[in-house]
């Protein structure tokens, strides 16, 4: 139906139990990746058909042959994990997993979720690395330079230069108050977009607000800070305009997302009856200046009299 080649093959007989429906054969070609240059040998010997032969499965004589080489060989002792970003970013298949910034495994592939709100992200880390990855570990993406400007300078922190270009992502294990143990079969760790991010604690519970001002709302933006007399609790999704058809009153609406469980609500608790209580104690949202200098404003929750 020229939708495809088919190639017929034979190997020594003493292969016949590695032919199942795990082994995968791809056609090895010079080609450049984010894990590096493969193939160099076949610009003068030619192309070849290469094999990661398996016991494991069913015996098999019919195969797909991969697009590309697979990343990791089915005989490399270590381990899989899922993680999900809001975005890609400049992660690659191939690229390299670091702990510590010594590498330890690559990003084995990707794919859109199924709501398609999220990328979901496998990387592979090996053995005895993989033991490393606790509860409580946090990845991010080590792409690029991640700058952070503090009081007494700024600090840069990259990888390596291939992190750099290529893109790869980062893990540790950071000291909290939960104590870190066995990886569930079914966790998904969250990618943070980078190292500074792992340090904002980030509940698995969000809710969407909407706060309106009457007041000028210059210099706050999408992405600015939502806090609790200083401790962030969420941030600014979106800021806009509205006018009362009727009144014709202007108001400035802006949508925030917010962690409630860092407001104290407690477990099972309804979320709207609690923070009605808090709003009648005097619980209040203001926008306030974080930076003189460069005028960004946020956010701030606080009691009020």
């Amino acid at each position: 139906d020229l939708t495809g080649v088919v190639v017929t093959a034979s190997v020594v007989g003493d292969l016949a139990e590695y032919l199942t429906d795990q082994t995968r054969f791809w056609v090895v070609r010079a080609q450049v990746s984010a894990g590096g240059i493969s193939g160099l040998e076949t610009v003068f010997s030619g192309a070849y058909i290469a094999v990661d032969p398996s016991k494991e499965g069913r015996s098999a004589r019919a195969f797909d042959g991969l697009e590309k080489p697979p990343v990791v060989a089915s005989d490399k002792p270590g381990q899989y994990f899922r993680l999900r970003a809001d975005e890609l970013g400049s992660v690659e298949v191939g690229a390299p997993v670091y702990y510590r910034w010594l590498q330890v495994g690559r990003v084995a592939g990707y794919e859109l979720s199924d709501s398609g709100d999220s990328v979901e992200v496998q990387v592979f880390v090996e053995a005895p690395h993989d033991a490393r990855v606790r509860s409580t570990t946090r990845f991010w993406n080590a792409s690029g330079l991640d700058a952070t400007i503090r009081a007494d300078g700024i600090e840069i922190d990259t990888p390596s230069l291939a992190a750099f270009l290529l893109g790869g992502v980062a893990f540790e294990t950071p000291a909290t108050v939960s104590v870190a143990g066995e990886v569930p079969a079914d966790m998904v760790f969250e990618l943070y977009p980078n190292k500074q991010a792992t340090k904002r604690p980030r509940s698995k519970r969000r809710s969407r607000y909407l706060l309106y001002f009457d007041e000028s709302v210059a210099g706050l933006g999408v992405g600015a800070p939502v806090e609790f007399r200083g401790i962030p609790i969420g941030e600014v999704e979106d800021v806009d305009l509205a006018v009362d058809p009727e009144s014709g009153e202007i108001r400035i609406p802006v949508a925030i997302e917010i962690e409630p469980e860092r407001l104290g609500l407690a477990k099972g608790e309804d979320e709207l009856a609690y923070l009605g209580r808090q709003v009648e104690r005097g619980l209040r949202a203001r926008i306030a200046t974080d930076n003189l200098l460069t005028g960004q404003r946020s956010i701030d929750f606080d009691f009020l009299d």
